[in-house]
């Protein structure tokens, strides 16, 4: 019986071990990205080659923003390599990102800088709400990036991404279940501010 328990003890162990390397050993099917080509062919190569490697590391599971900066750098070449090296700069729309995060916004600077379309759109993605942001300062930070994403319906975009992000669940639910417009929530969030606002108040006397 204890042979029997020792065995399954070894088992469970060796399992244990093997789903260990099976998640440390991840690796990504990427050829390294080519830049020795025309400008028109970088751009589209980049946007292919950066869609590709985002898609593995969705299938990996890999979400840690330092991972994914690394695993782009070690499988992108060494032309990534020098570029984070000396382009790299945290200020300005990259000062508050993640390090993964800073670091496309610089590569999409450098091999896309006349689609600012596209840079538009990832910094659009990334936004979030900060903690003790009010939704209506939130929203203006929004539509000042919005307005260069050329979005067929910028408001529907908006309101989609504000239910998306916003801390305040209480509107947020709200805002699903009745399917209210952008003016509805901005309206409903503002008066919940100003009552939770008030209530801080009252509490305090």
């Amino acid at each position: 019986m204890s042979h029997d328990k020792k065995k399954k003890g070894s088992s469970s162990e060796t399992n244990a071990s093997v789903n260990n390397i099976s998640v440390t050993n991840r690796q990504l099917n990427v050829r390294p990205f080519q830049s020795n080509v025309n400008r028109t062919e970088i751009a589209s190569g980049w946007e292919k080659w950066l869609r590709n490697i985002e898609r593995q590391f969705r299938h990996f599971g890999i979400a840690d923003p330092e991972m994914k900066k690394d695993g782009l750098i070690i499988d992108s070449g060494q032309t990534i390599a020098d570029l984070e090296d000396t382009l790299l700069d945290a200020t300005g729309d990259q000062a508050g990102e993640d390090a993964y995060a800073q670091l496309i916004i610089m590569l999409i600077r450098h091999f896309l800088p006349k689609k600012n379309k596209d840079f538009a759109r990832f910094q659009f993605g990334n936004l979030k709400e900060n903690h003790d942001e009010s939704l209506v300062r939130y929203y203006t930070r929004i539509r000042k990036i919005a307005k260069k994403c050329s979005f067929s319906n910028e408001s529907e975009a908006i309101r989609d991404h504000l239910i998306k992000t916003m801390t305040n669940n209480v509107v947020r639910i709200k805002a699903i279940r009745k399917n209210w417009t952008l003016d509805q929530i901005l309206e409903e969030a503002e008066l919940d501010e100003e009552f939770r606002t008030k209530l801080k108040r009252w509490r305090r006397k």
